[in-house]
């Protein structure tokens, strides 16, 4: 560890949080921090106030499922201190997916096709993260209900939370929704979810019937795509246009898909100035309302904003 990393996992400790999270945060073992912080004198378990009456309190606790945060807290002791009781007892640590278990999640939402569900492959290609088996979707503030249908799409009771991002040298609200599910996040790798998921084009897809196709391109396009009303030269002659931008090793194939669906004109180009291929789709006029009616038309799932520009 580099000195600046062991001076941040000090002073987290001392301000209350548990080793365990501390060694998720780092990717180290709890047992390398345990380590140094006992090197530099400053790990406490305190362990040697509690009973043992109270040490089988803990112990039935944590097997009911209630975290090592939520019974430290309670006895007074460190979330550390409750792990190092849990140890000297015999009983196996929750894993992060096994911690999550306690709120209620559907694991099973992604093993079909269907319209929900390929939607939400297709957004979270666009907007969403997978690291361990953490699924984690973030969007700006004003988006805050999408991401409540993500979680009741999801069967979970897991928060929807509020924050402060940072990106672009500027700060602004946002919003995520994070659960952990070894099983769910498996099955979004078999599908291809992966860190370069945005530059390859997925095999299943080419086994999808042009309806289910729709359903996950719109997911697509709810996530990095537009959907509006243009006017003409003083606010005259209104018409509707699409837009979807991103990498070409996925957008092409799915684009040479819509346009052999639709008939629509090809209209593809490279954004100037970049190395990694990123490419440019727009339509106007009548074929960007075919576009929009294949996508949106009838549709049972959508981005309420991006649904604005369909009137």
């Amino acid at each position: 560890m580099i000195t600046e990393d062991k001076e941040k996992i000090v002073f987290l400790y001392k301000n209350g949080k548990s080793v365990i999270d501390i060694a998720n945060d780092f990717g180290i073992s709890d047992r390398t921090i345990v380590s140094y912080l006992k090197d530099v004198g400053v790990f406490i378990p305190v362990t040697h106030k509690v009973d043992e009456i109270t040490k089988d309190k803990i112990c039935e606790e944590y097997i009911s499922g209630k975290s090592s945060e939520e019974i430290g807290e309670k006895y007074g002791i460190t979330g550390a201190g409750v792990l190092y009781i849990l140890k000297c007892r015999g009983i196996q640590r929750r894993d992060n997916s096994e911690c999550q278990r306690k709120l209620n999640l559907n694991e099973e939402v992604f093993d079909e096709f269907t319209e929900e569900s390929l939607y939400w492959l297709g957004f979270l290609t666009a907007d969403g993260s997978l690291s361990g088996n953490q699924i984690l979707l973030r969007l700006t503030v004003k988006d805050k209900d999408h991401l409540e249908k993500f979680k009741k799409f999801l069967g979970s009771d897991a928060e929807v939370k509020e924050y402060i991002a940072k990106g672009f040298n500027k700060e602004y609200p946002a919003a995520k929704f994070v659960v952990n599910s070894k099983k769910m996040a498996n099955r979004l790798r078999d599908l291809g979810f992966v860190k370069d998921r945005k530059n390859v084009y997925p095999d299943w897809l080419n086994e999808l019937s042009d309806d289910q196709f729709r359903h996950w391109l719109r997911g697509l396009w709810d996530g990095d795509g537009t959907v509006g009303i243009k006017s003409g030269n003083y606010g005259a002659n209104y018409y509707p246009y699409v837009s979807l931008c991103g990498y070409l090793e996925l957008l092409k194939p799915a684009i040479e898909r819509l346009i052999s669906i639709l008939g629509v004109r090809r209209n593809m180009f490279l954004l100037k100035g970049n190395n990694k291929k990123i490419v440019s789709i727009d339509w106007e006029g009548n074929d960007a309302e075919k576009v929009r009616d294949y996508l949106y038309g009838n549709a049972a799932v959508f981005m309420d904003r991006k649904s604005d520009g369909l009137i």
